[in-house]
């Protein structure tokens, strides 16, 4: 992406109450960021939808004097900006409607790995959950996996931290601006992470660590991972407003049970119980349930229960690939199947990598199959 594009995709971003979405409906109405400014404000405001007086020629050149010095300064400190648009902006990212129009990396990052799990849970994490993190990440060594989490104190801390020990790709997504690390006992890691990973964050040098921040800071994490994996948490937590925003982009999220007198296994047994986590038993079954794992002997299997689907099976794998996402009720009104059998057919059909159970009983295809 040119300069002059970034400078301005950056400003547009920054224009008061634009945000994610409407920056990018903007661009591919006028073309680019640029268009945008070069117009008359009296032409954006139906555009854009602001007041007037929040729209005026000053207003804009303020904002755009603002992005280009921002942008200055991020080069001069060895940042990376990657623009929505660009081939290095992360693909996976891309996918939601309010990824961020431009971020901000440092580091030797690979942004589009071929395999992303995110590793989450509470900044006060157990010896229990600490040993559980530390053996998660050991045993993905050499798996062409790279992981994501917070940066936080608690599980994300020890995640990158075992990552850095095993030379395992790590990126941290930030809350806030890439000219401080926060908690700032995080610097010497952060530092570490650098030769094989890095940090990104969609804030601007010296955008502070606000506490309103972090929530935003999720959706990027949710949004990079194929596969989430919530170690320990309360109820609540932000671990599980990162849980939530994952189910809703429609990535696959594991949670590791622990002690039942454990408050810090309170968050991971919930959305086990609400169906909004596979159980996490170990990582043999993680791989097989993503996919990862013999992946050649997985496509025969498949392949076999293909050719020996029975006509009520047909008849429900062929409906939700039309529909995409169909109810459990309406799969059984549809097809006049009993609850009870409907059930144990779509049972066989997720296990055999067919079908994902989504949230509120919903059903779709598996983006993993192969056949």
């Amino acid at each position: 992406m040119k300069a002059k594009e970034l400078h301005y995709a950056l400003a547009l971003s920054m224009v008061p109450n634009v945000g994610c979405i409407r920056a990018k409906q903007i661009i591919a109405t006028l073309g680019s960021a640029e268009a945008f400014f070069k117009e008359k404000p009296k032409n954006l405001r139906k555009l854009v939808g602001l007041a007037s007086h929040k729209l005026t020629k000053a207003c804009l050149d303020e904002v755009s004097d603002q992005a280009e010095q921002i942008y200055l300064s991020a080069l001069q400190d060895g940042q990376e900006l990657y623009h929505y648009l660009d081939e290095n902006y992360p693909r996976r990212l891309k996918q939601i409607d309010d990824a961020p129009v431009v971020l901000f990396g440092k580091g030797n990052i690979q942004t589009n790995a071929k395999r992303t799990i995110g590793i989450v849970g509470t900044r006060n994490a157990t010896h229990y959950g600490r040993q559980v993190t530390e053996d998660i990440v050991a045993s993905i060594k050499d798996k062409n996996i790279t992981v994501i989490s917070g940066l936080a104190m608690g599980i994300d801390g020890v995640a990158h931290k075992t990552c850095v020990q095993h030379s395992i790709p790590t990126i941290g997504i930030l809350g806030h601006g890439l000219n401080l690390v926060y908690p700032y006992q995080h610097k010497k890691l952060a530092d570490e992470m650098m030769e094989n990973g890095g940090l990104i964050t969609e804030f601007p040098m010296g955008t502070k660590p606000d506490a309103f921040n972090f929530p935003m800071r999720n959706r990027i994490v949710a949004g990079m991972v194929d596969a989430l994996i919530v170690v320990e948490s309360d109820v609540p937590g932000g671990s599980l407003i990162t849980c939530n925003l994952a189910n809703d982009y429609g990535k696959d999220v594991f949670a590791v049970p622990g002690p039942i007198y454990s408050k810090y296994s309170r968050g991971c047994h919930k959305i086990i119980a609400n169906n909004k986590a596979h159980v996490f038993s170990g990582i043999e079954d993680f791989f097989e349930i993503m996919g990862w794992h013999n992946h050649a002997q997985t496509q025969v299997k498949q392949l076999d229960f293909l050719n020996e689907m029975d006509a009520q099976e047909k008849a429900v794998f062929s409906f939700i690939k039309e529909k995409k996402q169909v109810s459990l009720d309406v799969l059984s009104v549809v097809h006049q199947i009993p609850l009870g059998q409907l059930s144990s057919v779509l049972l066989t059909m997720e296990i055999a990598g067919f079908l994902k159970t989504l949230p509120g009983k919903m059903y779709a295809l598996s983006d993993k199959f192969a056949y």
